[in-house]
């Protein structure tokens, strides 16, 4: 592993309150079964359906030129549309030694499904990743060039050749089970792939000319923080970072989004952890949340649709606030026009957001590390309406954010306890001649780490001992009320907790193993509850427990 990445995990570290769950010297481990996770399988309809291969084995290794799938996706003539669900089905295999990956697919230019790799025994491993696509049903219509991305280096010691096959099944929409709402049309940016943002000033913008008669817009964002930005919320100040050769930028980041130079709307980035982050014992055989099926960000634009529709290009631009060191965004506009008029019209009523986030930074610096706080919060409201065939509607988004993040750092064998949590709640009203209708979005993001990367003492030679324990949390709460009714209501909690141990001696593993458990809880009002608990230890699954109860 390189100087710089082993900084870069020995820095984005946990909370002291795992170290008491660290393996004892348990011995070495080296195989691991195949990976999996808690989270429940996709539901799929029993109806007629049909499966199209688009890749079968193919074998990602940039080092000789593939590390891109081309291809063309053609609708099945046997399950004609509309479908009642989408799935892509993903399958990897890589044996050796090999570095996590980042795996992007589109479709016709936009962007269905972001994954990462995990990291290989020498054995070889076998995963299973599955991805909903019923919402870019649009896309799949009709011939469209689909792309795999999954830049795969195979150089030195870093043997592991990734395999990987992916299907598409379509499945026929009945009265039973019919074709759920969709965008009408998904425009994913051009060179979306390639959308790289070097710093806090670069600003990445399209030209886009939206359709006469617009009624909503969406913004998807898949955001990724790349070198000293993929554990951005591991980072420091720059005034200290700077001068110990750390990651800066600080730990907190945003991304803005305008239209025609005016600030739209903001994402905050969920903190991915991939297979090889902070320890790659910790994820064996469960990943951190998320890492295989990496949700976009979703920025409402429906509010500015009565300045969108007006037939002239429009200027959609992205910033990365506080970016230290860099981040790829891909990006879709998913589009629903009026099934009636040729033009719609409206007007935007209202805008409030400040220009940045407010934030603030207190730090206690010493010879040997420092603690870090930093906290910020914002606040938006948006307001428009749109004249539709329907009679106008207008909708109102409002946002409240808050971010908190301790660090206590102590550079000597580059101990760090991080404490991290992000809030994001969103209320979306919708009013029109059918009354209102207010969903509310609750989430949370809490990590807490704890890392250490202890150096060679005096005596020894070559010697490291890494061990870390992280524990990490996606929590959702969703309410949907109709003219003042509660109608829905649903909640979410994964939970992953992990930690490992790995130790090194004159370039030979001493000790290495990890426990891993993940608890995947979900219910809603209409009854539905899945609970799944998973339990790990040296790589294996010690209890699997599909629970009754939420």
């Amino acid at each position: 592993m390189p100087a710089t990445k082993l900084l870069a995990v020995a820095l984005c570290a946990a909370s002291a309150l795992l170290l008491s769950s660290l393996p004892a010297a348990a011995g070495n481990e080296v195989s691991y079964q195949d990976p999996l996770t808690a989270a429940p399988p996709i539901a799929r309809p029993p109806t007629a359906s049909c499966t199209t291969t688009v890749m079968q084995d193919f074998a990602f290794n940039s080092s000789v030129g593939q590390g891109v799938y081309n291809g063309t996706l053609v609708p099945p003539a046997a399950c004609p549309g509309p479908w009642s669900k989408i799935v892509l089905d993903f399958t990897g295999k890589v044996a050796g030694r090999q570095f996590d990956r980042l795996m992007n697919v589109w479709v016709g230019g936009g962007q269905v499904f972001q994954s990462s790799t995990p990291e290989p025994d020498p054995d070889g491993i076998t995963w299973h990743v599955e991805h909903d696509a019923t919402r870019f049903s649009s896309l799949f219509t009709q011939p469209e060039p689909i792309k795999v991305e999954l830049q795969n280096y195979v150089v030195g010691i870093y043997t592991g050749v990734i395999y990987g096959t992916l299907k598409v099944t379509y499945y026929q929409a009945t009265p039973t089970y019919p074709a759920p709402s969709h965008a009408d049309e998904v425009i994913g940016f051009p060179n979306a792939d390639s959308s790289y943002f070097y710093g806090p000033n670069d600003v990445r913008s399209t030209s886009v000319t939206f359709p006469r008669n617009l009624t909503r817009a969406y913004l998807e964002l898949y955001l990724k923080g790349n070198s000293c930005d993929e554990f951005w919320f591991g980072s420091q100040p720059d005034d200290f970072a700077g001068p110990n050769g750390l990651c800066g930028g600080g730990a907190f980041r945003e991304v803005q989004v305008s239209i025609d130079g005016q600030l739209a709307g903001v994402a905050w980035p969920y903190p991915f952890i991939f297979t090889g982050g902070v320890n790659p014992w910790l994820w064996r055989p469960m990943p951190a949340v998320n890492a295989f099926d990496m949700p976009p960000q979703i920025v409402n634009l429906t509010p500015y649709v009565g300045v969108l529709n007006d037939g002239q290009p429009h200027t959609i631009s992205l910033r990365v606030a506080h970016d230290g060191y860099y981040w790829g965004i891909g990006s879709n506009l998913l589009l629903d026009r009026d099934p009636a008029l040729s033009q719609t019209s409206g007007a935007l009523v209202s805008r409030s957001i400040t220009p940045d986030a407010g934030e603030t930074y207190v730090e206690s610096t010493g010879s040997n590390g420092g603690v870090f706080t930093t906290s910020a919060a914002r606040h938006l409201q948006v307001s428009g309406y749109v004249d539709t065939s329907a009679g106008r509607i207008t909708t109102t988004v409002e946002q409240t954010f808050g971010f908190n993040n301790k660090q206590e750092l102590n550079l000597t064998n580059f101990l760090e306890n991080l404490t991290h949590d992000e809030t994001i709640d969103t209320s979306t009203t919708t009013s029109g001649p059918d009354g209102t209708t207010v969903r509310k979005v609750s989430e949370s993001y809490p990590i807490r780490m704890r890392s250490l990367f202890q150096t060679p003492q005096q005596g020894q030679k070559d010697f490291w001992n890494l061990p870390a324990g992280v524990e990490q949390s996606l929590q959702q709460q969703t309410t949907v009320t109709h003219n003042g009714v509660q109608t829905f209501s649903s909640w979410l909690d994964d939970t992953v907790n992990a930690s490992g141990l790995l130790s090194r001696t004159n370039g030979i593993t001493t000790l290495s193993g990890g426990r891993d458990s993940e608890d995947y809880v979900a219910s809603d009002s209409t009854g539905a509850c899945y609970h799944h608990k998973l339990v790990a230890a040296q790589g294996w699954v010690t209890s699997d427990q599909l629970l009754r109860s939420c």
